[in-house]
């Protein structure tokens, strides 16, 4: 059985691009890992490069939604408790320190610089609009600077 999977992750156009996003999943190897092992199978760079980008993007959403609830799970276990306690404190300072650093005005600021380049778009009226979204009133300050 574990011949023949391999046999088809190894010979087939379908298993070779499988086992490039699967080598594209593992933590540090990711894409620079994936991309040229599936080039290096023989897949087109096109496909390589897809499968790689797929694969590498696959855990996210698992990580995102499911980190914090591992790491509390593990933080009162005997072997792996000091490293996960670690974990959960280092975020917490890192996300207390980011809260202090960026007020949702900067944040605004921001998403208007990014849209500002398109045609027709009035930075002010981008800015005013996020902070009427979020809740925050729009500061005169800046409305003085872009005049």
């Amino acid at each position: 059985m574990l011949d023949s999977l391999s046999l088809w992750l190894h010979e087939t156009p379908l298993g070779e691009t499988l086992l490039t996003m699967l080598i594209s999943m593992l933590p540090v190897v990711e894409l620079r890992g994936g991309l040229p092992a599936g080039v290096a199978m023989g897949l087109p760079i096109p496909v390589a490069f897809a499968a790689s980008l797929v694969g590498n993007m696959i855990p996210v959403p698992f990580i995102f939604l499911f980190a914090r609830k591992i790491l509390e799970w593990g933080a009162d276990k005997p072997v792996i408790g000091k490293f996960f306690t670690f974990c959960l404190e280092k975020g917490h300072k890192g996300g207390q320190k980011l809260n202090r650093k960026i007020t949702k005005e900067q944040i605004a600021d921001a998403v208007a610089a990014s849209v500002s380049h398109l045609p027709g778009v009035d930075m002010a009226q981008v800015r005013r609009l996020f902070l009427s979204m979020t809740g925050t009133a729009a500061s005169d300050e800046f409305d003085q600077h872009d005049q």
